[in-house]
């Protein structure tokens, strides 16, 4: 039995069985020549989302490797039997609620309160949006959500260097929209196609990459709200515009993930309060230790036509 674990070709078969979680945290603690396999191995690397892999490689299916469903999309016609590429079920599993919900409030709008429904956060008081002050906890509560969290935000985190799809994402999609009532500047549509950078010629979008490019934008932004959505795959109702979905519809003409913004007051809320109410205790909280901030040229895309946006009130979380 014993010759069998220290077959590299038998034990890397056998890891391959297990599920991510298993395979990411305890069997790479069991030696040092299980964690070496499990770190060179091309196949559990992967496996584990850190290797990309080609589309040919992949497999059709319906599902995620942890049997939920995926999302469709719409494919070219001569393009019938092309694979949908499969989401990282640890990453929709621990960031669902801001970057992979496909439930019934798939498509729907979010602001950076959302961040506070993430798996790993959700013990931690929402900031009291209309006070404009962090709630007070004491300070045990602190510090049990601060070492909750930084297994999440410290660096070194594995999360970050996961893929966010097999295979991944060529580029991360972009769009940004100014919501006012019948101006100039709602008429035009900032885009952009951003390019991971990596030694290797094709790697696709890490989930680090996706998170330090939302956490920072829903915080840092010019006016009260600014609300999001990640669309996955193919365009998704509702659109603020006719034009702003024909933006959505050219970028994953590119690629398979797009994040939208929308940055407007809501005049839903008394007072117009900002969100997040202190940017500062915002990052202090989702920020991780290795942020870095993507940077890239946006095209300015103005509708042909006149048209007075729309935000769908009713698809928003607030």
């Amino acid at each position: 039995m014993q010759s069998v674990f220290t077959t590299t070709e038998i034990l890397e078969a056998i890891l391959l069985h297990l599920d991510m979680t298993t395979l990411l945290v305890t069997a790479s603690r069991v030696s040092k020549t299980w964690n070496n396999v499990i770190a060179t191995s091309p196949a559990i690397q992967r496996a584990l989302y850190f290797r990309p892999i080609s589309r040919e490689a992949c497999q059709a299916s319906e599902c995620s490797l942890d049997g939920s469903k995926l999302p469709h999309w719409d494919s070219e016609p001569d393009a019938a039997d092309v694979a949908l590429p499969i989401l990282n079920p640890l990453l929709v599993k621990k960031f669902g609620p801001c970057f992979f919900d496909f439930g019934s409030t798939y498509g729907y709008h979010r602001r950076s309160s959302s961040f506070y429904k993430l798996p790993w956060t959700k013990r931690f008081p929402k900031e009291a949006e209309s006070a404009g002050e962090p709630v007070k906890m004491s300070a045990l509560i602190a510090r049990n959500e601060e070492a909750a969290r930084r297994p999440f935000t410290r660096r070194g985190a594995s999360w970050r260097r996961m893929l966010v799809s097999q295979p991944p994402p060529p580029k991360l999609g972009y769009s940004w929209m100014y919501l006012g009532h019948g101006s100039e500047e709602s008429q035009t549509v900032w885009m952009a196609l951003w390019e991971p950078k990596s030694l290797q010629p094709f790697v696709g979008l890490r989930m680090g990459e996706l998170y330090d490019f939302v956490q920072f934008h829903v915080g840092h932004h010019e006016r009260r709200s600014l609300w999001f959505r990640v669309i996955w795959g193919q365009p998704k109702e509702p659109f603020t515009s006719d034009h702003s979905q024909k933006i959505c519809q050219r970028i994953l003409a590119r690629t398979h993930v797009i994040v939208e913004f929308h940055n407007f007051d809501d005049v839903a809320l008394a007072h117009h309060p900002r969100v997040p109410a202190n940017v500062d205790t915002f990052d202090a909280i989702f920020r991780c230790d290795e942020y870095t901030q993507p940077l890239f040229q946006t095209e300015a895309v103005t509708a042909e036509q006149f048209e007075f946006p729309g935000f769908d009130d009713s698809a928003s979380i607030r």
